[in-house]
């Protein structure tokens, strides 16, 4: 018994011109034209020969699989079949492709997630090439109930379990049944069991990271590649599925935002011109710059200041074009020179990028909090926009008063007013 990965399908190619026809016509020649294309299309097949090793890691994966499938409630009991072309000895449930897949995911309880391909290759190779030496047991018993079934099977008939089935029950159970107890001695099935669980326990999980990103200029609905302003790297942000991901573009987010992400890292994405690729679990925009008619990049600089410091507009917000500590913003609000070292602020250097918002629910209020130094509360406005369907509604605009105490400044609206469900955002904006 072996577990394969599909082999991908090559793109088909629609011969198909356009003739001017009446758009019906056109679109029946199209239609021909793909059926056409479709059936003419070779269909990659793959075959492989199944060893003893692929038929053990087969029945670890059916058991992680389990395991998973379990610990999300989607399983009353640990056990399934990932073979439902068999005749199993008894009643096990198999779980549709889409609830395997969810394994790849956090879940609503931030589960620990797996890539399933990934989970089954690694599998194998620990299977095949291990330095535990209850691993090589568990291995070897595997060969050892191949081998007891190929002698006793036609002399004893129905007294051995079909050998995938034996070695189900050493790694579920850490035992055996029918006559192969007159072959396979308890120390051999506890070493087993034993190798069994460590390689369940060793299952590396998909690597997840947390990232604060800088949105840029506007992008395609296919693309949602967002640059790290430390590290200078480009991420694309994607859906479980694979596409950009749209959230994005439902915040309507301006040059200069800073969004918070959470996600599973799926390697290089040169398709659409990133450095890596992300998977999304949790996304929010932290800060959000609202583009003045004097600040139309909305890095909180002055056009015209940059335009006669730098030559140009569109910096970075945060950024230190002299390297001294101090950011271009903090410069510009003290009355330094951004581009000369050895003129400094004289008082402390503090940051001025977007500042992260939290909500809390307080009493019968709905709180909205952030930092910022309190030295220059008065040349920022911050205006607060909600929406009660995030991408369905626009975000509209609220003029509460702001709360101030040290660098703390708060919103606080009452819950009455706000519905069961409210996205919030700050926006920034020079005075």
């Amino acid at each position: 018994v072996k577990l394969i990965t599909a082999p991908a399908q090559p793109p088909v190619s629609v011969v198909y011109a356009w003739s001017g026809g009446e758009t019906a016509a056109e679109v029946t020649a199209w239609s021909n034209a793909a059926h056409t294309a479709y059936a003419a299309a070779i269909r990659p097949e793959q075959g492989e020969s199944a060893t003893v090793v692929d038929t053990l890691t087969a029945a670890l994966f059916e058991t992680f699989a389990a395991r998973e499938l379990s610990r999300r409630g989607l399983l009353a009991e640990p056990a399934i079949s990932l073979f439902p072309a068999r005749t199993e000895p008894e009643s096990l449930p198999h779980p549709s492709a889409a609830e395997l897949l969810l394994i790849q995911t956090a879940g609503d309880r931030d589960y620990p997630a797996y890539n399933l391909v990934d989970t089954l290759a690694w599998l194998r190779a620990a299977c095949t090439n291990t330095a535990y030496a209850d691993v090589t047991v568990l291995r070897a018993l595997a060969h050892s109930i191949y081998g007891v079934a190929s002698l006793q099977m036609n002399d004893a008939p129905g007294q051995y379990p079909l050998p995938f089935d034996a070695i189900r029950t050493v790694v579920q159970e850490g035992a055996v049944t029918g006559a192969y107890t007159n072959h396979i001695g308890a120390a051999e099935l506890t070493l087993a069991k034993q190798g069994a669980d460590r390689l369940l326990g060793l299952i590396p999980a998909r690597q997840r990271l947390t990232l604060h990103l800088l949105a840029g200029a506007p992008q395609p609905p296919d693309s949602a590649v967002l640059a790290d302003p430390d590290s200078g790297l480009r991420y694309s942000l994607v859906s479980a599925g694979g596409a950009a991901f749209p959230l994005v573009f439902a915040f309507a987010v301006p040059s200069n935002s800073t969004l918070h992400v959470e996600g599973f890292l799926n390697g290089a994405d040169t398709r659409r011109g990133a450095d890596f690729e992300v998977e999304v679990i949790t996304l929010s925009a932290t800060a959000l710059p609202a583009p003045t008619p004097v600040d139309q990049d909305a890095n909180l600089l002055p056009d015209v200041y940059e335009q006669l410091v730098f030559g140009a507009t569109g910096s970075p917000l945060g950024r230190d074009a002299d390297s001294d500590g101090y950011a271009d913003l903090q410069e510009y609000l003290e009355g330094s020179d951004p581009t000369d070292a050895t003129a400094t602020p004289a008082v402390a250097a503090v940051a001025l990028e977007p500042p992260e918002a939290h909500i809390a629910l307080e009493g019968s209020d709905v709180r909205v909090f952030w930092l910022w130094p309190a030295r220059y509360h008065d040349r920022f406005d911050f205006i607060l926009e909600s929406t009660p369907a995030l991408g369905a509604l626009p975000f509209a605009a609220s003029t509460p008063s702001v709360n101030a105490a040290d660098d703390l400044l708060d919103i606080r609206l009452p819950q009455a007013s706000e519905g069961p469900q409210r996205f919030y955002r700050i926006r920034v904006r020079l005075r």
